[in-house]
């Protein structure tokens, strides 16, 4: 059996990002088709043409690396979330909160529908019910996070002596940017070890990562003489390239992070087939029917003109999710039985 270790994960990861920086320049760059979904469809296309034994031997070389990303999948979207403050600037109120409803309202409705029309559609076919499994509530105690105690302590260290580096050294910065993203991510992923059961299972570590990312920068700003949105506007660089800022290269994993989807399809492959009609009405009605939805929502709530035309891409956000807890199972924070 293979021996997996961190420098494999690190190496197998790297071989991925690799397949995700070269496949938007190998694609015609007027196409409006995202690259990594590019990239995930060459990846399953793979692994469907190979014999059962090759293909085994194909995920058996990347598995390191989608361990790696399966587990710090929510990291990748710290980024997105912390700059949220400065993306709302200049929002009124009242456009935020109408704002909020469209996606709740949207989101709710959207799934909804969606679930009806797989349901409709796998009767009409005479289609099997795939087999749930319902997660069981594990005693304090039993909790297991994938994370160490000891990587815990090594970012909790990078954190604190990188942040009073870079009160006299500037080119620290996106260093303790890095590390504090990643350290409060580890640290929130371990924090169910603390709570009861029942208030674990519906704490996603990205809610307080959020909380104690903002005060660490807060903090260290204030030590800087810098306010928030300034130092967001550091932390990341709307449009920039992966090696512009930290928060940058943290989401740049974003991309083979959705390559890798392709290794949870093809172990799916069975079910997708057997499946594949509602999967395929799901999937178009969640796109065409949600834009309309969230259009109608729009309208009816008048949005300003521009966030509403930032509203209309989530349409497909109720699908996404869905899609993604089946396909990329994320161990942080669970309750092992």
């Amino acid at each position: 059996m293979r021996r997996v270790t961190h420098e494999s994960c690190l190496i197998e990861m790297s071989h991925v990002a690799q397949v995700g920086a070269y496949i938007p320049s190998a694609t015609n760059t007027r196409s409006k088709f995202p690259p990594p979904l590019v990239g995930m469809f060459l990846f399953l296309g793979t692994l469907l043409s190979l014999p059962d034994a090759h293909a085994a031997k194909f995920v058996a070389f990347f598995a390191p690396a989608l361990d790696l990303i399966t587990n710090l999948f929510p990291l990748f979207f710290v980024p997105g979330l912390i700059v949220t403050p400065a993306a709302m600037q200049g929002v009124l109120p009242v456009d935020f909160v109408k704002f909020f409803a469209v996606v709740s309202l949207g989101m709710i409705s959207i799934t909804v529908k969606s679930m009806y029309v797989v349901e409709f559609v796998m009767q009409m076919c005479k289609m099997q019910q795939p087999p749930s499994q319902q997660p069981r509530l594990a005693k304090k105690g039993e909790f297991t996070s994938w994370f160490s105690r000891e990587l815990e302590h090594l970012f909790g260290v990078l954190t604190l002596v990188t942040g009073i580096l870079a009160l006299w050294t500037p080119s620290v910065q996106q260093l303790y940017f890095a590390s504090a993203s990643v350290f409060t991510f580890v640290f929130s992923s371990r924090l169910p070890r603390f709570l009861s059961p029942h208030v674990a299972k519906f704490l996603h570590p990205l809610i307080p990562t959020y909380f104690l990312c903002t005060a660490l920068f807060m903090a260290q700003g204030a030590l800087r003489g810098k306010g928030l949105i300034a130092l967001l506007g550091e932390y990341l660089v709307a449009g920039g390239q992966w090696n512009k800022a930290a928060g940058n290269f943290i989401m740049f994993f974003l991309e083979p992070a959705i390559i890798s989807f392709a290794f949870g399809l093809f172990a799916r492959k069975k079910l997708l087939q057997e499946n594949l009609v509602a999967i395929a009405a799901g999937a178009f009605s969640s796109s065409f029917v949600g834009i309309l939805i969230m259009a109608a929502l729009v309208r009816a709530l008048i949005v300003p003109d521009d966030l509403g035309k930032a509203l209309m891409p989530r349409a497909t956000a109720a699908l996404a999710i869905v899609q993604v807890s089946r396909f990329v199972s994320i161990r942080v924070s669970s309750y092992m039985s």
